[in-house]
């Protein structure tokens, strides 16, 4: 049984997710868009990525694959595939990877979609417990424990990466902001709070702002005339690998972004905007048990306080989202030979 983790269309936030994961499985990664075929190439040079391109890609996919893990929802794939798999008489099998774990999906809708997935993979009891909290982890039948293998994966390619970050590093003091975007939830602070903390910290810090794929795609000119206005800001729009950036980062800054559960893996200080002020232990916000809430104006002293306190907290909280173990020849094997031997994968 064949299985490809894939990519359709110009997904650029779903690369860092599934490309290390492939790599670790040692199965392709499969994609149908040039750009994300070409920053796979240069960011993830031994994975094995194939370009399945023009109006038949989705009829070679299913054609080739009996497995196909996705960031996709089978709500939203199963229609892509469906012409195809009416035309094969085939229908891959579908396994859904989060992209990544943040503390959204309180005030609306997000993971109750996951109740008519047939397997998951997760990061540990922390999403499981989410997933529990939406009424739907008991439809899914089969369900597997991944860690943090974004992590695993950084750390046997680190030499590279740290010759990929050479660019972003500076004598000053490293503060990685990574928004989100402007979602369904509004959660995103880039042009309201950020802005404004981006005035105090400039230019006593090096600012690394991550942009997120869908704020670059989205709000093109509103970049152009932040971009214009901190020019010491160094804004990154092309770099899928978030681990590079949180080890040369001193000090996080976030908001509602998942990429606050990656930087928790370095025990780095944190802090976080809150554009709605919201009561965070009303609405779950765990992570910001991690670090200090702010204002703009608390900046930038606050970013030199010490946040030993909060130490104990925070290894709490990573052990409780990730699990300690990951084998990936166990889930490569699990998720290949399950099928084949009618046998049900365990939930772990």
């Amino acid at each position: 049984m064949r299985c490809a983790a894939a990519i359709f269309g110009p997904k650029l936030l779903y690369l860092d997710h599934l490309a290390p994961l492939a790599s670790l499985m040692q199965i392709p990664l499969v994609v149908t868009d040039h750009e994300i075929f070409a920053l796979t190439k240069r960011y993830y040079p031994e994975t094995e990525v194939l370009l399945y391109e023009g109006l038949s890609s989705t009829t070679s996919i299913v054609a080739d694959y009996e497995v196909l893990i996705t960031t996709l929802s089978c709500k939203l794939l199963k229609p892509m595939l469906f012409f195809a798999s009416q035309a094969l008489k085939k229908e891959p099998k579908m396994i859904w990877l989060p992209h990544g774990n943040s503390d959204k999906g309180r005030k609306k809708p997000l993971m109750e979609g996951l109740g008519n997935e047939e397997t998951i993979l997760v990061y540990g009891q922390k999403m499981l417990e989410f997933i529990g909290e939406k009424g739907v982890l008991d439809q899914i039948p089969h369900i597997h424990q991944l860690g943090n293998y974004r992590h695993t994966y950084y750390q046997k390619h680190k030499a590279f990466y740290a010759q990929l970050t050479q660019k972003y590093r500076s004598t000053k003091k490293t503060i990685l902001y990574a928004p989100t975007w402007e979602d369904f939830e509004d959660s995103g602070t880039l042009f309201s709070l950020g802005s404004q903390a981006l005035e105090k910290l400039l230019p006593s810090y090096h600012v690394l702002v991550k942009l997120h794929p869908n704020t670059v795609r989205e709000k093109a000119a509103e970049l152009i005339q932040l971009k214009t206005r901190f020019p010491t800001a160094l804004f990154i729009e092309e770099f899928p690998p978030i681990y590079p950036l949180c080890e040369i980062a001193a000090i996080y800054l976030g908001d509602m972004s998942s990429v606050g559960y990656d930087f928790l893996t370095f025990q780095k200080p944190m802090l976080f905007l809150n554009p709605h002020n919201d009561d965070p232990q009303k609405l779950g916000l765990a992570l910001h048990s991690c670090g200090y809430t702010i204002t703009p104006d608390q900046l930038p002293h606050i970013a030199e306080k010490p946040q030993n306190e909060l130490l104990t907290q925070k290894q709490k909280l990573y052990s409780h989202t990730f699990t300690k173990t990951f084998n990936t020849e166990k889930l490569t094997h699990d998720i290949l030979s399950a099928w084949e031997n009618g046998k049900n994968l365990q939930k772990s």
